[in-house]
């Protein structure tokens, strides 16, 4: 592959990614600090110099992490809950996460938290 055909597929990725996290953003009611905490400062900024008339935005390899882990999230939400359920989960304290809510954690603790989060869903959804 070469490295045009490398950066057109990171490119279409990176603007799939997005529009599903715009539509979890929307579900969530997340608001814009939420939003940028969640993708994180520095890729939001990467993002944001990648954007030009000319090229589709370019997620660094953080962003894109993030983002996969966020729909796997939102996917395991929908496994357990129906639609209003999920956002009153993400932001109800949670005692598997010392009272805080999963929101809380994924914001405060940047990718481990993410991570921590969606390990937790896994487990319910698969009864460990």
């Amino acid at each position: 592959m070469s490295h045009e055909e490398i950066r057109h597929a990171r490119e279409k990725a990176s603007a799939e990614l997005l529009n599903d996290f715009f539509g979890i953003a929307q579900d969530w009611e997340l608001s814009i600090d939420e939003q940028r905490m969640l993708i994180g400062d520095k890729s939001i900024n990467g993002l944001l110099m990648s954007i030009d008339k000319t090229s589709n935005p370019l997620l660094d390899d953080m962003a894109i992490a993030r983002l996969v882990m966020i729909t796997g999230i939102r996917n395991d939400l929908r496994i357990l809950f129906t639609e209003p359920g999920c956002n009153t989960y993400l932001r109800s304290a949670n005692k598997y996460f010392d009272g805080e809510s999963p929101l809380s954690v994924m914001l405060n603790e940047s990718v481990s938290g993410i991570a921590s989060v969606q390990a937790y869903l896994k487990g319910t959804i698969l009864g460990s």
